[in-house]
């Protein structure tokens, strides 16, 4: 179950995107022009996924790196809802079956934490099925 504080979501792994953002520009100073594509959904609430969280971090690669850097962070999927997601990539025939939601390295997915519940959630009112395999799938009404 999701814990709220204060209209924001407690992360079951907290600060993850800090850490993958970290991890993305760490040693890239040198690089000039480069932009990164975050492909995450912010209407969860999670701290670290909100659009005001990505402007941030953005101000700390401008301050953190050489003047002659420029990187960039494109988030174009913060504001749209997982539903709107999942269509978008049955629209595109996003290869799903190769994609992962789950917070931990282990086949198959849970079907239980907050990532696979919405997944899992996103692709049904897209009216399709989710081609991962989870260890029991959930029966909806």
């Amino acid at each position: 179950m999701l814990k709220w504080r204060v209209g924001v979501v407690v992360h079951p792994v907290p600060q993850l995107e800090f850490d993958f953002n970290g991890d993305l520009v760490r040693g890239r100073d040198r690089v000039v022009g480069a932009a990164y594509w975050i492909a995450l959904q912010g209407l969860l609430g999670y701290p670290d996924c909100r659009l005001t969280f990505f402007d941030a971090f953005q101000q700390v690669i401008d301050v953190g790196t050489k003047p002659e850097t420029d990187i960039e962070l494109q988030e174009p999927f913060v504001e749209w809802s997982k539903t709107e997601i999942a269509e978008s990539g049955l629209e595109l025939r996003v290869p799903y079956e190769m994609t992962w939601s789950y917070y931990w390295d282990e086949e198959p997915a849970c079907e239980t934490c907050d990532a696979c519940a919405f997944r899992l959630e996103a692709f049904r009112n897209a009216g399709s099925r989710d081609p991962i395999g989870y260890a029991e799938r959930p029966e909806f009404s």
